[in-house]
């Protein structure tokens, strides 16, 4: 009879998906909105610097964040980054 064993599974860490596209603005945009959903967390940046930030929330995947961009974001090309921890 073959000896038993335990299988311990290592912790894994959370699973983050990144998200991001380059776009054009051909005017400054004022006051500009982004409407995201995210299962737990979402970072959110533009040209690299930081937009939006929230710590992890197990029932967040239930609403669309309405996120407000600060500022105005001048006319030519951006990109947009959106980390968002899935598990």
């Amino acid at each position: 009879m073959p000896a038993e064993t335990t299988l311990k599974a290592p912790n894994r860490a959370p699973i983050t998906d990144i998200f991001g596209g380059q776009f054009r603005l051909n005017a400054p945009l004022r006051e500009s909105t982004l409407n995201v959903m995210g299962l737990r967390s979402l970072r959110v940046f533009i040209d690299g610097k930081p937009v939006y930030e929230e710590p992890d929330r197990l029932d967040a995947w239930k609403f669309e964040r309405k996120i407000r961009v600060p500022g105005t974001l001048p006319a030519g090309n951006h990109f947009l980054f959106v980390a968002c921890t899935n598990d």
